[in-house]
């Protein structure tokens, strides 16, 4: 019974749901760029970045184990399914299959230079540094986020075509960029429970006024991101993206003559969705592009 409870802690630690989100968003971005590749590889790739996503949750609540006492007893750590070597133990062997499978990708693609092994690396350091460092700075903290929901699409983008201005990379920047402005309008939004758990948002630091104005400005250059793909031809994205860059740069506008908090939750949540629907429109182009 013990051991089932054990496997069950080890398990939901990883937060499976969100390295699930991480395995399928990097077959989405092998698919953007088009290029075919043996059905290993796109395994391989898969399995990294199921287990940095893994091991990057697992680390967060190994960091967060004293706050979870308090507000989330029930987690796998603060309810003793799991003790702390156990899941720095957890931790090491997910950092062991992650980096072994970027390897894996590296030799089957014959790199020269081991890029994908590099990149996890990298990615793995941003994580940790994020958990430890910068959990509570809210400008740096909000654009490792931000990165992290764009970093497979830029790999995809550097691996296959060796730059970040293809779809895939535009792609990434423009979620990074609209991310980056998102979680600068969630600080407006959340800015008395961010004071209550002594997070430094924008916010909080400069006043909602002026975190509303350097948002835009996050948002703008996401928008600009945005011009390759929007002034691509026999596609549905220019539509799309007109029309979601229009209503984002409208409703952030608003947020500025009124920063209001429930102003803010609104524009927050349209960010959200306008860059889920940029994503699916460019999915769709390129398996229509696929099937011709």
């Amino acid at each position: 019974m013990e051991s089932r409870s054990k496997l069950r802690g080890y398990f939901t630690i990883i937060r499976p749901m969100n390295a699930f989100i991480a395995l399928f968003t990097s077959w989405v971005a092998m698919l953007i760029v088009v290029q075919p590749l043996a059905f290993d590889v796109y395994l391989y790739i898969g399995i990294t970045a199921f287990f940095v996503s893994a091991l990057g949750n697992t680390h967060n609540d190994l960091m967060d184990i004293e706050i979870d006492r308090i507000n989330a007893p029930n987690r796998v750590l603060p309810s003793g399914i799991l003790d702390k070597k156990e899941v720095r133990r957890w931790i090491i062997i997910m950092l062991m299959i992650a980096l072994t499978s970027a390897v894996t990708i590296d030799i089957r693609l014959q790199l020269s230079i081991p890029f994908s092994l590099i990149w996890t690396l990298f990615n793995i350091i941003i994580i940790f540094s994020y958990n430890i460092y910068f959990k509570k700075n809210g400008f740096i903290g909000n654009f490792i986020i931000s990165y992290s929901v764009s970093a497979i699409f830029l790999y995809a983008d550097l691996l296959i075509n060796q730059t970040i201005l293809s779809d895939a990379g535009l792609i990434g920047l423009y979620a990074l960029f609209f991310n980056w402005s998102r979680e600068i309008i969630k600080g407006i939004n959340d800015i008395e429970g961010d004071i209550t758990c002594g997070v430094n948002t924008i916010a909080i630091k400069y006043g909602a006024k002026k975190a509303s104005k350097i948002s835009f400005f996050i948002l703008i250059i996401g928008v600009i991101t945005s011009i390759p793909l929007v002034l691509e031809n026999g596609s549905i994205i220019p539509i799309v993206l007109l029309f979601l860059n229009t209503v984002a740069i409208v409703k952030n506008l608003q947020l500025i003559q009124d920063p209001q908090p429930q102003i803010a939750y609104k524009t927050k949540n349209f960010i959200k969705i306008a860059m889920l629907i940029a994503v699916l429109s460019v999915v769709v182009q390129q398996i229509v592009l696929i099937i011709n």
